[in-house]
């Protein structure tokens, strides 16, 4: 259901792979190790992605070496089956949405391949975007929206319908 799902929207989420207390683990050494993220301050090699919201890299190591996350069975078979089993993981970090942040505008997270021809929309995924949020994904902390089928048609005008689901803690979106 997940590859059909993926392959027809674009995103899939699947409540519950995680335990709750690994996840409030790794957001208590967030906390402890990288303390500007919840503040007013950022870190030194943050990318603003919006009012109020940043990207950072994590370093895969101690205490944020998460292979018992990224090989989980569930998520490696959905990676084998979408991308082949010869993945790599390209890049590992946080998001941070501030208090206040505003709306970000509609984007991709990746360009095109193969814009030029046009045929993006019929070749399978060349790359995912995994989310496991550290706090529940919802209308006070933030969530992301998403436009089922856009990965197919193309960017969305902004009076698409999207979907902004809450995505609670020990969950995971692609």
């Amino acid at each position: 259901e997940a590859f059909v799902a993926f392959r027809r929207d674009g995103v899939i989420v699947i409540d519950g792979i995680f335990a709750h207390e690994r996840i409030a683990e790794l957001l208590g050494h967030l906390h402890r190790k990288y303390p500007s993220y919840f503040g007013s301050g950022k870190p030194d090699d943050f990318f603003k992605v919006g009012n109020r919201r940043f990207t950072a890299p994590i370093p895969f190591a101690p205490p944020f070496d998460c292979a018992d996350l990224i090989t989980h069975p569930v998520l490696t078979k959905l990676l084998s089956g979408l991308l082949a089993d010869t993945f790599v993981f390209e890049a590992f970090g946080v998001i941070s949405s501030l208090p206040g942040a505003a709306d970000q505008h509609i984007r991709r997270d990746g360009g095109l391949l193969f814009a030029e021809a046009g045929v993006d929309r019929f070749i399978p995924p060349s790359a995912v975007t995994i989310v496991v949020p550290l706090v529940e994904m919802n209308e006070v902390n933030g969530t992301t929206a998403f436009w089922p089928g856009s990965h197919r048609a193309g960017t969305p005008e902004d009076s698409a319908p999207f979907s902004a689901p809450k995505i609670p803690v020990g969950s995971l979106a692609i």
